[in-house]
């Protein structure tokens, strides 16, 4: 189903100012993934962070990991690092040592996978190969 705009496919209507709010008030409660609970949708936070990477909110991504939703924070990095993959962004020493601090916090984060919900710790997040890579190129430039 297309909402919000023809050429972004999202599985919650939401507006931009909302979709900050989600990604960094930490009383919005969802987990990180990609296909969650019974419908497999992804979780609002993402739809959230892919609506502000359409609509080239970088600046608001990046505010995200100064917020207090760890959720959020995944959510947001995991579309700046795709965007840089793009080609879209580029991070300059700064940016690259703010997600250093991210990465390396001992932050425990609620992940979906179908119906199962649990709370593992950022660094399982990030050791997927796919994650993992995202990060490598990143840092590396």
């Amino acid at each position: 189903m297309l909402r919000n705009s023809s050429a972004i496919k999202m599985d919650h209507n939401i507006s931009q100012r909302e979709a900050y709010n989600i990604l960094r008030d930490s009383t919005y409660m969802y987990e990180y993934g990609s296909a969650c609970y019974y419908e497999l949708v992804r979780p609002i936070g993402e739809d959230a962070a892919m609506l502000l990477a359409y609509h080239k909110q970088y600046d608001l991504l990046w505010e995200v990991l100064d917020g207090n939703n760890k959720e959020g924070k995944v959510s947001a990095l995991k579309v700046l690092l795709l965007e840089r993959r793009k080609g879209n962004i580029i991070f300059d020493e700064q940016e690259k040592s703010r997600i250093r601090d991210f990465l390396n916090s001992d932050t425990h984060i609620r992940v979906c996978a179908g119906c199962i919900v649990s709370t593992v710790p950022l660094s399982a997040i990030i050791e997927e190969d796919w994650f993992k890579q995202l990060i490598n190129d990143a840092m590396k430039n």
